[in-house]
């Protein structure tokens, strides 16, 4: 396995554990892999938040911006989706079904909360060559498990500060 795509799955298999606790599972539309359209390697978590809400869960890798990034697009449930069984398995439909809808996008920060100078919007990995695989993985794993709990406290309304950036879109269908 190329270096890249091993550092990827090895990231996703350690936040994988930490949003299954706060209830997402494995997107049945999205398959992780790379994403040509988009330069990345990107997989997609879902979770029900009672029956008006959807959260997805994404984490991309830019190989090419050695980073990467988590957010987590929130939306109205405005299409009667009751679990998992009702997501469509073809993810263009999917796609159509909620890229038009009202949504906000919780973008996780990398830094510390104490220092405003060190707020990114990604998280980074060396740009050494060849990749330390095992020593990245630790690395952007313990990043994120310090502060996804910011970015899972921001969507219980729990959380309002620098390390998470909440975007509302409303993207209008193209005539």
């Amino acid at each position: 396995m190329k270096p890249n795509k091993k550092l990827f799955f090895d990231v996703l298999k350690q936040v994988e554990i930490r949003c299954h606790r706060e209830g997402f599972v494995e997107h049945p539309a999205y398959v992780s892999a790379w994403e040509p359209g988009n330069q990345a390697y990107e997989a997609t978590l879902i979770r029900f938040g009672g029956s008006d809400i959807i959260d997805q869960f994404n984490m991309s890798f830019y190989p090419s911006w050695n980073s990467f990034r988590f957010d987590v697009k929130r939306s109205f449930n405005l299409f009667c989706v009751k679990g998992i069984e009702d997501i469509p398995q073809d993810a263009g439909e999917w796609t159509d079904r909620w890229l038009y809808q009202p949504f906000d996008e919780y973008l996780l920060m990398s830094g510390r909360a104490w220092n405003i100078f060190s707020i990114r919007n990604d998280f980074r990995v060396s740009k050494r060559k060849p990749l330390n695989v095992v020593s990245e993985t630790h690395k952007v794993c313990r990043e994120f498990e310090r502060n996804s709990t910011f970015l899972f406290d921001a969507l219980a309304g729990d959380y309002r500060g620098r390390l998470v950036d909440i975007t509302h879109y409303e993207i209008e269908r193209p005539k």
